[in-house]
């Protein structure tokens, strides 16, 4: 069976909308959003961007759907285990690229931690809906 065919796109929309929206709130003034934006040294828009929300919304579809497709290969079943396999996930492939980030772009400590847990977060949000909606 094709893997790709095995997606069930109603829960990939829901989870990616659900990280969409939870990191929407995490990169917010009133988060992480006035801390992050100091130590990338971007500035914070005023009024929506239209085009980066629906390139962020894109980016969490493509980041749903490769954890789908993960879980889909490693047989996870359960919210538990898809939890699990997520935030190793995370920590093997996202969190080396934080420190990388940490060294050569000396980016402060606070930054690669905000940046982390997100990623944890967003993660588990994102496996989390997969399993209970799908």
């Amino acid at each position: 069976m094709d893997l790709v065919s095995t997606i069930y796109w109603p829960a990939v929309l829901l989870a990616a909308l659900a990280n969409y929206l939870f990191g929407w709130l995490y990169f917010s003034p009133y988060v992480f959003g006035k801390c992050w934006a100091k130590a990338t040294n971007v500035q914070l828009c005023d009024k929506p961007c239209f085009f980066k929300l629906i390139v962020a919304y894109l980016n969490s579809l493509l980041y749903t759907v490769g954890l789908f497709l993960a879980c889909e290969m490693a047989q996870i079943k359960t919210p538990v285990e898809s939890v699990q396999f997520a935030c190793m996930l995370v920590v093997f492939f996202i969190l080396p690229t934080l420190i990388s980030s940490l060294l050569w772009n000396r980016r402060p400590l606070h930054y690669m931690l905000g940046a982390l847990v997100y990623h944890l977060l967003s993660a588990s949000i994102i496996a989390f809906s997969l399993t209970v909606i799908g």
